[in-house]
């Protein structure tokens, strides 16, 4: 298996809301390795796998319902609003996210690929510094808006 498809358990996303329902699946499936992957590569050792798996075991999941899709946000960012409800005790309930995500090219083999934007996961970055998607832009003018 080629490290490319190893990042993401060889699937690729077409479209942030693509991404959005298998991340969304992987943990009903209990698969933090997979919302590890998804999100953007920066992020990754900063996520708490433990804690992400220990969340998905104790949620009983009952469904995602996509409420919007901003499929293009400037140039490599996209939104997707959504609900995912679980059970507690004999309620239904949703946790109502709007979510971003970013498109990053890999330039050495010329692939694009979609990653989760965390807005949870603190870092110390600069609006004037290069963006942490690697699109080289600054990152107030590219994720910053964003997270």
């Amino acid at each position: 298996m080629s490290e490319e498809a190893d990042k993401t358990d060889g699937v690729k996303a077409d479209s942030a809301e693509r991404l959005m329902r298998s991340r969304y699946s992987a943990f009903v499936l209990v698969k933090p390795e997979y919302i590890v992957k998804t999100s953007l590569p920066v992020q990754q050792k900063l996520l708490d796998i433990q804690a992400i798996e220990s969340w998905a075991k104790e949620t009983d999941w009952a469904g995602l319902e996509i409420v919007a899709h901003t499929p293009k946000l400037g140039k490599r960012h996209a939104q997707v609003k959504f609900k995912a409800y679980f059970k507690t005790n004999e309620d239904l309930q949703a946790h109502h996210e709007l979510s971003a995500f970013v498109k990053v090219t890999d330039r050495i083999n010329n692939n694009e690929r979609w990653y989760f934007l965390d807005p949870t996961i603190a870092m110390t970055i600069s609006q004037k510094q290069p963006c942490i998607c690697g699109s080289g832009g600054r990152f107030k003018r590219c994720c910053g808006q964003f997270i």
